[in-house]
């Protein structure tokens, strides 16, 4: 027994302290049998019986800048905490061990093994100022608490939990990366989770910089600003949700059959995937203010909603999936030998102009307003209101309007050049040409005017209860 300020203590083994301290020890029990008489004046703890159980633990090892942390056959929450003199390993918040001179500066990589676990092995790691490559095997969970440079490969499915960097993060999953907690990263994130696999980041207050898609089949991210994607080939899906703008540093393939890209930036931002080595197949604007898109090859417009500009530009077919909504302008270009299809009657464009396409159909449920275009091939414009126009319109070959009887048709712009005109249906029609007019099988309920710089004929019946003006 020995006594200090009063207070007496035995101990059964000289090391009973220490492996208390270093998780070692179990519990601290009463000695068995009668207590011990009080001396007057003394408090007495008994420390005479000491399990040698182990709490869960981890081996631990430090060599030329490598952190190697070996699990044990339970599941192990791990911490590493890097300060400027060494780096401290817990389990479950237990201290385990103290490896001296891994500071910060020389501490460049982390190894965990889970010891074949494929659930409930997790690692946090805090402190880190520099950069550092963490290698999991059968590590279920991370999270970085405050880092640099990052670099992740795990041997199973990866959840990050609440992780803030400064610089970089890449993570290598040999299956799904997802979270468990918001993921700060200003820098670059690269994630590979395998062509078969699923990253699910779809955390609202997620804050990222520039995002890479190394692999992944649906990829789904989320993020509280505005959002870069870097080069990016996902094998199923894409739905990235941003608060701010969407735009890209590297070309995106979202590409085979069925296969959709869905764009959330918010009414009031802009989405600019302008890239044209794009491989889209079919793309959702959820919101979104001006929006330009380019793929090289055919692109589906899915629905969509554009509260701004819409401009579309395709090394294919332009056709669609759903209605597209845009007040504004929206600008085509499929390339003078390629069909540009926008024939569902819910449509509610603004401007329209047909930068380049071979055979054009589109359909508005209200009025169209057609800007400068070009057509290659036939142009056939169904509307529910007033077809107009604010640019020339080109066409060798047949143009067919239809506005609906109560509804006037006005493409009077003198640089028209038509080929041959039919009007399916319209009120007060207006038509002017730069050079000769044909009119083919049309029905007028008002008033017909047609201006040419050359030869008016027709190549079927033309109906005009109205007046009929030929200039």
């Amino acid at each position: 027994m020995s006594s200090f300020f009063g207070f007496g203590f035995r101990f059964t083994s000289p090391f009973s302290y220490l492996r208390k301290l270093l998780g070692i020890d179990g519990k601290r029990r009463r000695s068995r049998g009668a207590p011990p008489a009080r001396k007057p004046g003394r408090r007495c703890f008994t420390f005479d019986h000491l399990e040698t159980r182990l709490a869960p633990a981890i081996g631990v090892s430090f060599s030329a800048g490598t952190l190697t942390l070996f699990g044990t056959p339970s599941d192990d929450n791990v911490s590493v905490l890097a300060s400027s003199t060494n780096v401290t390993v817990s389990v479950n918040n237990v201290l385990q061990t103290t490896v001296s001179s891994a500071n910060y500066n020389n501490l460049t990589a982390i190894n965990f093994n889970g010891n074949g676990h494929t659930v409930g092995d997790n690692l946090t790691v805090s402190g880190l100022a520099g950069s550092v490559a963490i290698g999991l095997t059968n590590v279920a969970g991370l999270a970085i608490t405050s880092a640099a440079n990052v670099t992740v490969t795990d041997t199973v499915a990866l959840a990050l939990g609440t992780s803030t960097l400064t610089g970089n993060l890449s993570v290598t999953a040999n299956g799904a990366i997802s979270q468990t907690g918001t993921v700060i990263d200003p820098g670059t994130t690269t994630l590979a989770a395998g062509a078969a696999n699923n990253i699910t980041l779809s955390t609202g207050t997620n804050a990222f910089g520039t995002v890479v898609i190394t692999s992944g089949n649906n990829v789904t991210l989320a993020d509280t600003h505005a959002i870069i994607l870097g080069a990016s080939t996902v094998s199923g899906n894409l739905s990235v949700t941003a608060n701010g703008a969407i735009t890209q540093s590297g070309a995106v393939s979202v590409a085979g059959t069925g296969k959709i890209a869905t764009l959330a930036a918010g009414s009031a931002n802009n989405i600019t995937l302008s890239t044209g080595t794009n491989a889209f197949g079919t793309v959702v604007i959820s919101s979104g203010n001006d929006v330009t898109l380019a793929d090289t090859h055919a692109l589906i417009l899915g629905a969509s909603t554009v509260s701004g500009n819409l401009s579309v530009t395709a090394n294919g077919a332009i056709t669609q999936s759903g209605t597209v909504s845009d007040p504004g302008t929206t600008t085509l270009a499929a390339g003078s030998a390629n069909n540009i299809t926008l024939s569902t009657g819910t449509n509610a464009f603004g401007t329209v102009v047909i930068t380049s396409g071979n055979n054009v159909t589109l359909a508005d449920t209200n009025p169209i307003i057609l800007g400068t275009s070009t057509v290659t091939g036939n142009l056939s414009v169904t509307a529910n209101g007033a077809i107009t126009q604010t640019g020339t319109v080109s066409d060798p070959g047949t143009t067919t309007l239809a506005a609906g009887s109560g509804n006037n048709i006005t493409l009077s712009t003198g640089t028209n050049a038509f080929g041959t005109v039919v009007i399916s249906s319209g009120n007060d029609v207006t038509l002017a040409d730069t050079h000769a007019l044909i009119l083919g099988a049309s029905t007028v309920t008002g008033n017909l005017s047609v201006t040419a710089n050359g030869a008016i004929s027709q190549t079927g019946t033309v109906s005009d209860p109205g007046t009929t003006t030929l200039a």
